[in-house]
């Protein structure tokens, strides 16, 4: 059947882009795509409305290699639509008028991924323990169903669906948190427990630990993937999504649960160490399949554990889904930002791991042999074959789920590039990847929609308000207060001070008033920059030394002074 509107959209007015701005989280956004509303509506033609009324039921039709032809829905394609309408949503003011049809839209889509699982829960050996709805319910549902979710195609769960479905929950929940507790939908508490018990399961069946259980890796699945000859994949990986998790299972109240908490099998105390471990791994992982130059990862790869508790790549063939397993193609593109993720949501803890992996992508981005200024694009040559990776996507620049997760990752600073050439860049990506040309299809269209919510700032806002306890309330309208007259006054001129800037290339470039834009109390400021004294502090800590302000010698690991 197809979509319709369950209210009517409010479309943004468009307005003249600001030359410069900073999205939450300190990270860059542009004004120059859409608003994540109306990307979120980009969705409706690929949306078979299986069961509309208060109960909607929407599946998420995908088409392409595995997903077939176009009479199918792949775990990876609902987790998509549950994880764009969650961010959207949460990235919403709790006064925005699209505000309902947006909490609609993502229950639609919950449902989906609820039918699947229980679809999936009677072929479902792999899951031998069930988590969801008191223990019915396998909580992981198969990767492959029909569009009118009558028939499970592929049993078997795919843990890169699995975890854009659970960080959609999160999202959700963390918004609608915000709002009184008597004007929360009905079935809040539902997808409340359903993250918390979708994230025991993946944990339990879409991870394993390694023979000295100093590691633990994301699996391909819950029958399948993990250390050496099982196989792996790198686009697998989303560290900032693990970050979700241990999180909201940290502060979930274990009397809430309606299961019992596993027996995980290792020597780890806690969840929340077990989760870490999930992260580091992550990126020990994707840190091994990388090449330094380029920073771009294979399709495929094979994990082995070294003996210091470090990982390694295994050599030799392994493949899946048709792509070729040492190309950076349709499946390694997403590692770019499923690592970015981890920064957009988690600044302060993921700054540097995230940082080191995709360093030498922003440096390919960022040379002017690649980006032509100009013509505000980049040329094929930006990405290119290298140790480990034998061919890139061909024509890549031209496919959506190539260049939307690559160009996303420029919302994070990138080292040694001046804040306004960045921003340059940050804008004609959005104005690429904001193009949605009506014939796209399923996989690209999902990936430009993806790169909209990270480009606009939305995913980072999301984080701010729902995450980090930045949500607010509905500002309120001050009453008019009638002036009393007073005497006509010629004013002294007004001095600039660095407080006065509120955007970060503003208040850089101001080299007669030395400011810098740094955190100070745990928000971003402008004010009078630090001297190379004051910076020297931070010799060796990247992190740290940036987010005072100074800036960083990537050769020498030196901090210094801005204007000195």
């Amino acid at each position: 059947a197809p979509v319709v509107v369950t209210s009517a959209p409010v479309v943004s007015t468009p307005t003249t882009p600001a030359p410069v701005t900073v999205g939450g989280n300190g990270l860059f956004k542009t004004d120059q795509t859409r608003s994540s509303y109306e990307a979120l509506l980009e969705l409706v033609p690929l949306t078979n409305i299986v069961q509309s009324g208060s109960d909607p039921i929407w599946a998420l039709v995908s088409e392409g290699g595995a997903a077939g032809l176009g009479n199918d829905v792949v775990s990876e394609g609902q987790g998509y639509a549950v994880m764009i309408a969650g961010i959207t949503l949460a990235a919403m003011d709790s006064n925005d008028l699209n505000r309902a049809d947006a909490i609609n839209r993502f229950y639609a889509y919950f449902n989906g991924w609820k039918k699947m699982c229980e679809n999936s829960t009677p072929v479902s050996p792999c899951q031998s323990v069930k988590y969801c709805n008191g223990g019915t319910v396998a909580c992981l549902p198969g990767w492959k169903h029909d569009k009118d979710f009558t028939t499970v195609v592929g049993t078997g769960a795919a843990p890169d669906g699995d975890q854009d479905a659970i960080a959609g929950m999160i999202f959700a929940v963390k918004a609608l948190e915000l709002d009184d507790a008597s004007n929360r939908p009905t079935w809040y508490d539902e997808v409340r427990q359903w993250a918390d018990a979708s994230a025991t399961s993946f944990m339990v069946y879409n991870t394993k630990i390694s023979t000295s259980q100093k590691n633990r890796i994301v699996k391909l699945g819950s029958c399948w993937g993990g250390w050496e000859t099982d196989g792996n994949n790198p686009s697998y990986h989303g560290p900032g999504m693990y970050r979700m998790m241990k999180e909201y299972q940290a502060n979930f109240p274990a009397a809430d649960r309606d299961y019992t908490m596993p027996n995980f099998n290792d020597n780890v105390s806690t969840l929340e160490e077990r989760w870490q471990m999930v992260i580091d791994t992550s990126y020990k992982f994707i840190a091994a399949t990388q090449c330094a130059d380029v920073g771009i990862v294979p399709n495929w790869a094979m994990a082995t554990e070294l003996g210091d508790g470090s990982v390694a790549h295994f050599p030799g063939a392994f493949s899946g889904s048709g792509t070729p397993q040492y190309q950076f193609g349709s499946e390694a593109s997403r590692t770019m930002w499923r690592t970015l993720f981890d920064v957009a949501v988690y600044p302060d803890d993921a700054f540097e791991q995230v940082e080191a992996v995709l360093n030498p992508v922003h440096a390919r981005l960022a040379d002017p042999a690649h980006f032509i200024a100009t013509q505000e694009n980049w040329v094929d040559a930006t990405l290119e074959p290298c140790d480990g990776v034998t061919s890139v996507f061909p024509s890549w620049r031209y496919n959506a789920f190539i260049y939307a997760p690559v160009y996303s990752t420029l919302v994070l600073e990138a080292s040694n590039v001046a804040t306004t050439d960045q921003q340059k860049m940050v804008d004609a990506a959005g104005v690429i990847v904001n193009t949605i040309p009506t014939s796209t299809s399923y996989y690209s269209r999902c990936w430009s929609i993806i790169g909209i919510l990270t480009l606009n700032g939305d995913l980072a806002k999301a984080s701010q308000r729902v995450l980090h306890g930045n949500g607010g309330g509905v500002p309120t309208t001050p009453s008019p207060i009638t002036p009393s007259p007073v005497a006509v006054v010629t004013p002294a001129p007004v001095v600039a001070k660095c407080p006065s800037f509120s955007d970060k290339a503003t208040c850089n470039a101001q080299e007669d008033l030395k400011c810098s834009f740094r955190f100070l109390n745990g928000e971003q400021v402008c004010r009078k920059a630090l001297d190379t004294t004051a910076c020297s502090k931070f010799d060796g800590k990247r992190k740290r030394c940036l987010r005072k302000g100074c800036k960083w010698n990537g050769g020498s690991k030196k901090c210094v002074g801005r204007w000195n």
